[in-house]
């Protein structure tokens, strides 16, 4: 029979026997009451391992006006939230699974004073930024103090203002959010229409949530005099004002006529008090030009099919902030290649990521990558071996031979490389630093022989396959600006267009990230690319920063942008 403390002898480290002591609460001398009814819970607690941790636990239970109640109500902390504090006290283990669970930790973190936990829990809600979640972050970020992550937030609500404000998530926003909103200069929309249906939509919201008839007069009352003021009707046209804010109850029949006839006829109506007066438009979708029709419209006009027919246009991209200036045809910044043994990928899942920055503004539209190679060399009879690292010996690969080869659009159509895009076996048309990499010793077709010997060699995908490819854009801080899913069919030996959820402004100077997750099993061609290109008048510098941060880069061929 095992003596009591024989558990010990079994728990080589200190977090396991945390872990142990708080499921089992053994030895506990301290109980929580959590949350409020009907989601409470209690908890048995360790005095001595609360205090090492924090010092609000500790003047709690060894200050000079110690906690005497038994049990402690915490009432403004989530159970589930207290239990991933106590996790990190007792184990150092840090669990995030949802931005909600983040905010709650993040607010039991900040109570009880456990920097670290803070920072980890922040850390989570940028890298889980997006519009669907952007108005509540920014309240958190404002609630604690965030002024970082204020602003990052703002970004994403200013860029991609349509997808917010149309998320049900929009209509629980607090007031001071919705007015940080109507106050920015620049909102990602086709015109003030849509951001006054939003306003309209959350003041009904708000009388159902204090049980009050949507009427004009309670959907002023809930609004307060500010949002008029800064909604600026007068951008739009006597059409769209007939059809929306004329005929709404949250204006008056003396509002809305001043409106249409100020619309009709500049200089004609005296506005009434608290209505905005500015013609000038932060609504930016149209007056910049549609770049989600045009960009369709040169991939379906420019693209052949395979099969001798025009490809099917892409989706317009959907949310798209534009550079002023900039062209609107597509480049594509090519890095040139070094080549190396192609790479024999076993698992499921496979990372591969670029870290960048640009000499100017520009606008990321989407990433190249290769496909498989379609032929391997044998490593013994039995083929290659179980370990995680396999590489083929003909180191004289080059995947840009195959000039000619089909890639793929998003949208699933085969297609050939247009004369802008395909790339060329002495290089891309780069000409900046970087760009003229020497190629490796026999990646000539002198040294490496023709196609079908080289293939001949290999033994590796022999025909169409389906890849899976997730991708996304990420800032210098994490924060991930967009990203996209990708299923398709696809050719060895060809490169696979992957276009981004929506063109992504870039700034000069900052730093940014791709990551493409390749999730097939199979060899794909490797090598060293160039860190210094010149594209058009854009100068790239690729791997900057943190060298760990980029992962077999040789696989992010090239970049889309305009």
């Amino acid at each position: 029979m095992g003596t009591p403390c024989d558990w010990q002898v079994k728990k080589q480290k200190v977090a396991e026997r945390g872990r142990y002591l708080l499921e089992t609460s053994q030895w506990s001398d301290c109980k929580f009451i959590v949350g409020t009814e009907p989601h409470q819970e209690s908890f048995q607690c360790h005095k001595l391992f609360l205090a090492i941790a924090s010092p609000v636990f500790e003047a709690m239970f060894f200050g000079g006006m110690a906690e005497k109640d038994v049990p402690i109500p915490i009432l403004d902390v989530q159970p589930e939230a207290f239990r991933a504090l106590l996790e990190y006290i007792y184990t150092d283990g840090i669990n995030l699974q949802s931005f909600d669970q983040a905010c709650e930790l993040c607010y039991a973190a900040k109570k009880y004073m456990l920097p670290y936990l803070v920072e980890e829990c922040t850390n989570f809600l940028w890298r889980d930024l997006h519009s669907k979640n952007a108005c509540r972050a920014y309240e958190f970020a404002k609630l604690f103090e965030e002024p970082r992550l204020m602003e990052k937030c703002l970004q994403i609500m200013c860029s991609e203002t349509q997808a917010v404000i149309s998320d049900p998530s929009f209509e629980e926003a607090e007031h001071s959010t919705l007015i940080s909103l109507l106050e920015q200069e620049n909102l990602n929309l086709p015109s003030e229409l849509q951001l006054f249906e939003a306003v309209t939509r959350w003041a009904g919201r708000e009388c159902q949530r204090r049980n009050l008839v949507p009427s004009g007069e309670n959907l002023r009352t809930v609004l307060g005099p500010e949002p008029l003021r800064l909604l600026r009707l007068l951008t739009l046209s006597p059409a769209q004002l007939g059809s929306g804010p004329a005929v709404s109850p949250l204006l008056t029949r003396d509002e809305a006529f001043a409106l249409l006839l100020e619309a009709s006829a500049p200089g004609v109506a005296d506005l009434p008090e608290g209505l905005c007066t500015s013609r000038v438009s932060r609504c930016h979708n149209d007056r910049r030009g549609s770049w989600g029709v045009r960009l369709a419209n040169y991939y379906s006009s420019s693209r052949p099919s395979a099969f001798g027919s025009v490809s099917p246009p892409l989706e317009a991209p959907e949310n798209v902030l534009m550079p002023m200036g900039r062209r609107l045809s597509p480049s594509t910044c090519w890095r040139n290649i070094i080549p190396d043994r192609p790479y024999f990928h076993p698992n499921s899942s496979m990372e591969s990521s670029v870290t960048f920055t640009v000499s100017r503004n520009i606008c990321v539209l989407g990433v190249l990558v290769p496909s498989q190679v379609s032929e391997r060399h044998h490593v013994g009879d039995s083929g290659p071996s179980t370990s995680n690292e396999h590489h083929v010996s003909e180191s004289s690969f080059r995947p840009s031979e195959f000039s000619n080869t089909p890639m793929l659009l998003t949208d699933g159509s085969p297609g050939m490389f247009p004369s802008s895009l395909r790339p060329n076996p002495s290089g891309p048309k780069n000409d900046g630093p970087g760009g003229g990499l020497p190629a490796a010793t026999g990646g000539n077709h002198e040294g490496m022989g023709n196609e079908s010997n080289v293939r001949g060699r290999m033994g590796g995908a022999s025909g169409e396959y389906t890849e899976l490819l997730y991708a996304h854009l990420t800032d210098g801080d994490g924060c991930r600006l967009t990203y996209t899913h990708l299923s398709a069919r696809v050719l060895p030996d060809s490169m696979v267009e992957i276009l981004f959820n929506r063109p992504v402004p870039i700034t000069r100077a900052r730093t940014y990230k791709i990551v493409v997750v390749f999730n097939r099993t199979g060899w794909y061609p490797m090598g060293e690319c160039a860190k210094h290109v010149q594209c058009d008048d854009v100068l790239f510098n690729f791997c900057v920063g943190d060298s760990g941060s980029c992962v077999r880069d040789g696989l992010i061929r090239s970049i889309i942008f305009t």
